[in-house]
């Protein structure tokens, strides 16, 4: 049969050996390449678990459930179909056993099938085709696919899937042979042993495939590494496939990478070829800007995703790509960190789980577990201005933590987690309430789909759409009680959009003069993202991120004056924008490697443990266990004459005492990296600097750290009362010969206790009453302050003897260094 113009060409996409190969990846890809070939393209997925649909299955089990405009709770590859096609598809895009069992037997009970016996062959398989023929009909604008790409869940060989591929078998016949296209997906899988790949899976699977009356038309291989030549060949050979039909695709760095991976290996040419389409070249100019912000970022930023499914980030599939592809808009790198909700129960558990991140995102979920962790992780990021976005049950947790901390609502909850809560501020919609109690089916009966909101003109989320008229996917239950609404108005909570009828909330958010970004809404935004278009309220947040990352990294000074530590802080409070007049940010290190995935192992006061998934130079992922540290600060610290202070301390590691610039942990909660330097200078050097600028940034093991050291130059330095107690003044060091207390004061040591008792070795002795030095310690604050400071170098680069100041080699101490 000849193909002609008007029909709609069908590509089936099979899966064989393995599940997870990416099927859903390949088959939007190549809808990816279709489309930019100007080709009109429509995707659907066939699921063969007897469900209706996922959304009464367990995330663990199934993952993400992908809500289409008209409501349908699809499988995730959905998702995938939608960012890769950028368009909306509707409900018809995820056919399921379930569905197809269910309209068959009603159809039966109807009388439909006039007395025949029903049997899954033909009347299974006929439903089964009547779905997929339905994809090629008319559109609402009356336009008819080119394409429609069908991929078949499962693996070839599941008792589950026969109908299934028996249906695609009976589409090539029904249609002919030259309007079919059938697309396997297999895993040729490399065995260290013998340090080959084997071919002899994808043959079995191939065989299994042929035995049912498909033969595919092209095999995609999935690898960890490249695939040679030859063994293209030998798969050409064995499988019956044409040689050029053999395509390669190893892991990629980036999933948005594999389209270009399938076009260089010729699939999308050798596709339109032989189902005789009508095309154009590739058009790269949206996604080659899009690969381009993924591989070039000029920032680096952590967003923690705060849930109970974190052990299976494909819960969160729409939600981690949207904050990515919010990261590619303003170039920046997200990397995610999966934290689970309950280790923020408490504030503590809050501050070492989230400790070092950029911005926070509670996503939706169902059920009471981990609920108190993502109430804590609100009030975290409330109380320590972390950029903040809630989605959906996130909405509900940041309105509970509101009423309960700032409204004064003890016992506020929601009633699906407490049906006796004092405080309802969330309560059951006037519709689910027959549901809720058990009078009605749970599947398919929330609020789904696509609702309009409007937004408060003025408020964050009005800034961030650009319009006051906007809408959304939804999937709850529960709504905000407008019984509480001026309760929570009141305590500072703003209602920034409603349904147009002004019965539901919709948005909320805190004012910006009380947070730099505490933004929630009732929807699932995360649906409509895109990699080449991200979505507004997430592109907001992740700006607000990039803001709060970079107020730690304090202006260098080149051709305008040096902006002060108050102004610098207060820029990051929301005051002044840092990087402005003529003053540029030093960015923190960049990793080596992309990170794509992150978990928690361990969080501890100091440092947490976790594993990243890395993607290799040459191709592929690894796991390497990651260590996020609070940090640390030293000061070079100028005095009026230029001369660097430092300060002399005993080290146990080197057994010695050490000159050494005023440096310590940034472990003070709620400290930012500019007031822990300014802090560390009073405590060591007794000292306070009018400007601190920022120097550089060093990393102690780049890649598997992100110990930051940040070093600062202090100017206009003047004198604050020395400290007391053991963090600076007084230091208690354990010795081999020597338990005593030392105190170091101006630059010198001598024993607490005991004045007669033998210093360390390589302190010098305490100062004699007659000496320049005893007079220091025992009169002024200035003098004092000049025996506190090591003079390296002069003005204009001419070097200082002991008669300036200077340290004398002779008496043990350090050898002289320029100071540049």
């Amino acid at each position: 049969m000849a193909p002609s113009a008007q029909t709609t060409r069908h590509i089936f996409v099979t899966g064989g050996v393995a599940s997870s190969l990416g099927k859903g990846l390949t088959a939007s890809s190549l809808g990816n390449l279709l489309s930019a070939r100007g080709l009109r393209v429509v995707m659907q997925k066939l699921d063969p678990y007897l469900n209706v649909d996922p959304g009464t299955m367990n995330p663990f089990q199934h993952g993400e459930v992908f809500v289409t405009e008209d409501g349908a709770e699809t499988d995730l590859d959905v998702g995938h179909y939608e960012r890769f096609l950028d368009r909306a598809l509707s409900g018809k895009a995820n056919v399921t056993t379930g569905q197809i069992y269910s309209d068959v037997i009603a159809k039966e009970r109807r009388g439909e099938y006039l007395g025949d016996t029903v049997q899954v062959i033909p009347h299974i398989t006929n439903e089964i085709k009547s779905r997929v023929l339905a994809m090629a009909d008319p559109d609402e604008d009356g336009l008819v696919p080119d394409v429609v790409i069908t991929e078949v869940g499962g693996t070839v060989g599941d008792i589950e899937s026969l109908p299934f591929l028996e249906a695609i078998r009976q589409v090539r016949h029904d249609l002919g042979r030259d309007n079919c296209f059938y697309l396997h997906v297999s895993l040729v899988p490399y065995l260290a042993p013998s340090g080959e790949l084997k071919t002899k899976p994808t043959q079995h699977s191939v065989a299994q495939l042929r035995s049912i009356g498909i033969q595919p038309d092209a095999i995609v291989c999935r690898s960890d590494r490249e695939i040679p030549e030859k063994l293209k060949h030998k798969l050409s050979l064995y499988c019956d496939v044409d040689a050029e039909a053999v395509v390669a695709a190893p892991d990629a760095p980036s999933i948005y990478d594999i389209p270009k991976v399938l076009h260089r290996e010729g699939l999308d040419a050798y596709v339109v070829r032989r189902l005789g389409l009508s095309f154009r070249d590739v058009d790269w100019a949206s996604w080659d800007d899009l690969l381009d912000r993924v591989h070039q970022p000029h920032h680096t930023v952590t967003v923690a995703v705060v849930g109970k499914y974190v052990d299976l980030p494909d819960a969160y599939l729409s939600v981690s790509e949207a904050i990515r592809a919010a990261g590619f808009g303003h170039r920046a790198r997200v990397q995610l960190r999966w934290v689970p909700s309950d280790d923020c129960v408490t504030p503590a558990g809050a501050a070492a789980a989230l400790a070092g991140v950029d911005g926070i995102v509670i996503p939706g979920g169902f059920g009471v577990r981990g609920i108190e962790g993502k109430i804590g992780t609100a009030r975290y990021a409330r109380e320590n201005g972390v950029p903040l976005l809630g989605l959906c049950l996130g909405l509900q947790c940041m309105t509970i933590e509101v009423a309960r901390h700032l409204a004064g609502l003890d016992g506020a909850n929601s009633l699906e987690f407490d049906e006796e809560a004092k405080h309802p501020v969330i309560a059951t919609m006037a519709d689910q309430e027959d549901i809720v109690a058990g009078k009605g089916d749970l599947g398919g009966t929330m609020r789904l789909g696509a609702y309009p909101a409007k937004l408060t003109e003025g408020s964050i989320v009005a800034a961030a759409y650009g319009s006051t008229e906007v809408s959304e996917r939804h999937r709850h239950r529960y709504e905000v009680n407008n019984a509480y609404r001026d309760a929570l108005t009141k305590a500072g909570l703003h209602i920034s959009g409603t349904s147009p009828d002004g019965r539901l909330v919709e948005f909320i958010e805190l004012d910006r003069d009380l947070h730099p970004f505490f933004v929630a809404t009732q929807a699932h935004p995360e649906l409509k993202s895109r990699p080449t278009r991200p979505h507004p309220l997430f592109a907001a947040f992740v700006k607000a991120a990039v803001a709060y990352s970079q107020a730690d990294q304090l202006p260098v000074e080149l051709d305008a004056p040096a902006e002060s530590a108050a102004a610098a802080k207060a820029g990051r409070n929301g005051g002044g924008a840092p990087g402005e007049g003529g003053l540029r940010l030093v960015s923190a290190v960049e990793h080596r490697y992309e990170v794509t995935d992150r978990r928690q192992r361990y969080a501890g006061p100091v440092f947490t443990v976790v594993t990243d998934e890395v993607t290799m130079p040459g191709g592929g992922t690894s796991a390497r266990d990651y260590v996020t540290h609070v940090g640390a600060v030293a000061v070079v610290a100028l005095d009026e004459a230029g001369q660097v202070v430092l300060i002399r301390q005993y080290r146990h590691p080197v057994g010695r005492h050490l000159w050494e610039l005023p440096a310590g942990l940034t472990d003070v909660a709620g400290e930012d990296l500019a007031g822990a330097a300014l802090r560390e200078l009073a405590e060591e050097a007794d000292l306070s600097a009018g400007t601190v600028d920022v120097l550089v940034d060093l990393h102690s093991s780049p890649g598997f750290t992100n110990e930051l050291v940040r070093v600062f130059l202090a100017r206009d330095l003047t004198d604050v009362p020395p400290t007391s107690g053991t963090s600076a003044g007084t230091r208690r060091p354990t010795s081999r010969s020597s338990g005593s207390t030392w105190r170091r004061r101006s630059g010198w040591c001598w024993p607490g206790r005991s004045p007669t008792r033998p210093v360390w070795p390589g302190c010098s002795p305490p100062p004699g009453p007659g000496t320049p030095a005893g007079r220091a310690a025992s009169g002024g604050r200035a003098a004092a302050a000049l025996s506190r400071r090591v003079r390296q170098q002069g003005p204009r680069g001419s070097p200082r003897g002991p008669a300036g100041g200077g340290v004398s080699r002779a008496a043990g101490d350090p050898v002289r260094r320029r100071h540049r």
